[in-house]
């Protein structure tokens, strides 16, 4: 009798830990973008004047892209 119980546990288990396995995934997938977005960034402010131009950006675009928070687009 006691068997059955601790099997029938067992499944709600791994479904609270699967479950925990997919946010904890989706959390690092936005971390990573978060991390990216400000790597690019910084690196689009580091441009010269002259490239901007090349990729039809101005400074004052660049630098606005570059003001904006991490966490959004």
């Amino acid at each position: 009798m006691m068997k059955s119980v601790v099997m029938a546990q067992a499944p709600k288990q791994q479904r609270v830990f699967s479950g925990f396995k997919v946010q904890w995934a989706r959390l690092c997938r936005l971390v990573r973008l978060w991390y990216q977005r400000d790597r690019q960034r910084h690196a689009l402010a580091s441009l010269s004047d002259s490239v901007l131009k090349d990729i039809g950006l101005s400074r004052s675009e660049a630098l606005r892209e570059y003001d904006k928070p991490f966490w959004r687009e």
